[in-house]
């Protein structure tokens, strides 16, 4: 789970792969309704929710739902992100049932961003974090950036995963071929 304040703009880069999963469609459509107010990117690994019909399309609306639910936002800001195996049905219930506890035990600290880092890996052979602090004229910035992705790259991002956030963005450990920037 990533979680921004209030005022958060979000944008996103999407593969140009003819075939996308569900929650790359919805993305888009979350992204284009809400003018890029995104508050939450809700990330499963293991199953990339893609080639299952409506049943992909229901998952990620009731994850989204949940979630907002549960962070007190509209789902309409909730951005729904799968990464993993392509035609097995999502298990919907098994990510509603953990999803309290996910949010309660979130936080900003490096072990959760390790544990984030972790989480979203599929084939990866390795964790892909970095972090970056600079002086502006309004004071120093820092900027973290997180990805996913080793394997089916191509075309344009396909299943590759890539967030970059500031500080006013809290990573908490819970895919989306996009890359999803929080500024």
């Amino acid at each position: 789970l990533v979680e921004a304040t209030s005022g958060t703009t979000a944008a996103a880069v999407f593969t140009q792969n003819r075939v996308v999963a569900a929650p790359v469609e919805i993305g888009r459509a979350i992204l284009a309704t809400s003018h890029g107010r995104i508050r939450a990117v809700i990330v499963n690994s293991g199953n990339a929710n893609c080639a299952t019909g409506n049943h992909a399309y229901l998952a990620c609306q009731q994850i989204c739902r949940a979630a907002g639910r549960l962070l007190g936002l509209p789902s309409e800001e909730v951005f729904p992100s799968s990464t993993g195996i392509i035609g097995l049905p999502l298990p919907t219930e098994k990510i509603l049932a953990a999803l309290a506890t996910l949010i309660s035990e979130r936080g900003a600290t490096k072990k959760h961003v390790d544990l984030f880092t972790r989480a979203i890996m599929t084939t990866d052979t390795r964790p892909k974090l970095a972090s970056v602090r600079f002086r502006s004229r309004k004071g120093t910035v820092t900027v973290l950036g997180v990805a996913k992705g080793s394997g089916m790259i191509h075309p344009q991002l396909a299943t590759m995963l890539v967030m970059v956030t500031r500080p006013q963005t809290t990573l908490y450990c819970c895919w989306l071929p996009a890359i999803v920037v929080f500024a």
